[in-house]
C-alpha cells in the first residue's frame, strides 16, 4: 500500500523537508531511482553542509507524477516533456498536449 505523506503544515512549496529515505518509503522506489531521476533534470534537491538531499513540497510533487509516468514505462525524455523542465518553460497547454501527443506515440 502506498502511503501518502502531507505537506507539512505552514510550509513553503520551495523549502526543503523531505529526506531521500522519507520520499523512497512514500513512493516505495530506491534511492538509485530518485538519484537517477535527479540527475536526469526531473526533480531538483537541496544539499546540507554534509551533503544530504532535502527536498520541497514542490519537487516531492513532481516526483510523485515522474513515479507514475516511469511505472507507466515512459522514458526519462518522455516524462520531461510531459511535465515540463525544472525552470519552468513550459506553460499548461503545452504540457498538456505533451502528455496527449507521448501517450498517443505509445499506444500506436
Amino acid at each position: 500500500m502506498l502511503h501518502v505523506m502531507m505537506p507539512k503544515a505552514n510550509q513553503n512549496l520551495e523549502t526543503p523537508h523531505y529526506t531521500l529515505a522519507e520520499l523512497t518509503e512514500e513512493f516505495q522506489t530506491s534511492e538509485e531511482s530518485i538519484r537517477t531521476f535527479e540527475q536526469g533534470g526531473l526533480i531538483r534537491a537541496s544539499r546540507d553542509e554534509n551533503g544530504s538531499a532535502f527536498y520541497s513540497e514542490f519537487q516531492r510533487a513532481r516526483l510523485r507524477v515522474v513515479v507514475f509516468y516511469d511505472a507507466l514505462g515512459h522514458s526519462a525524455a518522455d516524462i520531461a516533456r510531459m511535465i515540463g523542465s525544472l525552470a519552468g518553460d513550459s506553460n499548461e497547454i503545452q504540457q498538456i498536449e505533451a502528455i496527449l501527443l507521448t501517450c498517443d506515440k505509445k499506444t500506436q
